[in-house]
């Protein structure tokens, strides 16, 4: 293949994640009446479901048993890789769970329909403790057989740095989805130290 690495890149990852995700079984998660979930800047998020009532984010498509969700709406959440009909009426722990994977794998935002100290508290807890590279999606990362470029390091297993900022949230800002249309809270995830530099 030839022509500019990065449209060469995307291709390639686009047929690799299509040829893991489109044979999986897809559900949609409709949550109950009264509750919502949450998005983020970083909205597509991976986990394992070590138990009903424990997950764990951060993990590879090729994992076995990952699953693979993305906020729809408030109302709704597309999950891949859970047997089952194709549209799931949950119970509101499984909206307080999923919530929970969003806001550890968000990187500066975390978007909510209404203000909600639930949320706000989660946010302060668990905000991007889950980051990519550092203890989350570690190990050998793919290359296509035309990368000419080195061989992907392996970047091992680091702990979440716990030099980690206040939450502000109280900017608020203009949502244009069609779902999540109207004001919703954002707020800044705590900043953290990479190799002694604030991000």
């Amino acid at each position: 293949m030839t022509g500019n690495a990065f449209i060469n890149d995307l291709l390639f990852h686009a047929e690799t994640l299509k040829a893991e995700l489109v044979p999986r079984p897809w559900q949609v998660l409709k949550a109950p009446a009264g509750t919502a979930f949450v998005t983020s800047d970083n909205p597509v998020v991976t986990f394992l479901r070590l138990r009903e009532d424990l997950w764990h984010p951060g993990h590879g498509f090729r994992k076995p048993g990952v699953v693979v969700a993305l906020p729809l709406a408030p109302t709704a959440c597309l999950t891949v890789g859970v047997e089952g009909r194709e549209f799931q009426e949950v119970d509101a722990a499984t909206v307080t769970r999923m919530n929970e994977i969003v806001v550890r794998c968000c990187d500066r935002f975390v978007y909510s329909r209404a203000f909600s100290d639930e949320i706000q508290a989660m946010v302060n807890a668990f905000a991007r403790t889950s980051v990519p590279g550092e203890n989350a999606f570690v190990g050998q990362f793919p290359r296509h057989s035309g990368d000419s470029r080195a061989p992907a390091k392996n970047y091992g297993h680091k702990e979440a740095s716990s030099d980690r900022q206040p939450v502000d949230f109280s900017v608020q800002l203009e949502y244009k989805s069609q779902d999540f249309q109207g004001t919703v809270n954002r707020q800044s995830a705590p900043k953290r130290r990479r190799n002694g530099m604030r991000t």
